[in-house]
């Protein structure tokens, strides 16, 4: 999304899967300063590339290790990635420009103009319904619990709002923020058409070509 509101004649149009927004950077880290949430964060990433971070998880609590109980599938993929020296480093300068400037980030209505967006989110947030945040964050009140997955839930939506051309889909009952391991034909089928969108405007544009 920022690369897009840098060089927008560079991109033609963006697939996003379940992605970070300026708000689930305001909003997480104030409930992670209550406690940390268990997710695919930096720490993780490292830990998978020097194969620490599922043998500590092993000997985690239950209420942690469940969290990841749906993933077992497609482990073996997420760690060959999260493993790779370049997935590590990438990962690392996405958090530390967020860090670093946060108000960089592309946020509003129509602030990507008309390139063409499809959004792709799970059907369930990663700690929803309420009562699982709760688990994860007891001495949160019940009031700032519902009001965080209200403001986590609009956040993801407000993405396909940042082009007057975005739109967004459900992923498949089940997937999680693991989408792209889990459902890969069902994010490729999305990948080939907004290719092929992305080609017939080209062509409507350019007829003599």
């Amino acid at each position: 999304m920022t690369f897009a509101d840098l060089f927008p004649s560079l991109t033609a149009g963006l697939v996003l899967l379940d992605p970070t927004t300026p708000d689930h950077v305001v909003y997480a880290m104030f409930v992670r300063r209550k406690r940390k949430v268990t997710g695919l964060g930096l720490q993780i990433v490292l830990g998978n590339a020097f194969g620490k971070y599922w043998s500590r998880l092993r000997k985690a609590p239950p209420q942690e290790r469940a969290a990841y109980k749906d993933l077992e599938p497609v482990l073996e993929a997420m760690l060959g990635n999260d493993a790779n020296p370049r997935s590590v480093v990438a990962f690392h300068s996405l958090i530390t420009s967020i860090d670093r400037q946060p108000l960089g980030l592309p946020k509003g209505q129509g602030a990507l103009n008309d390139i063409p967006i499809f959004l792709i989110i799970p059907r369930l947030i990663p700690f929803e319904p309420v009562e699982k945040l709760k688990a994860l964050v007891p001495d949160l009140p019940d009031r700032i619990a519902s009001n965080f997955l209200r403001i986590y839930r609009d956040a993801q939506y407000s993405t396909a709002r940042l082009s007057s051309r975005g739109e967004a889909f459900l992923a498949p009952e089940g997937a999680t923020h693991a989408l792209p391991y889990e459902v890969p034909d069902f994010v490729m089928d999305h990948v080939r058409t907004m290719v092929m969108r992305i080609r017939d405007r080209y062509y409507d544009q350019n007829p003599q070509t």
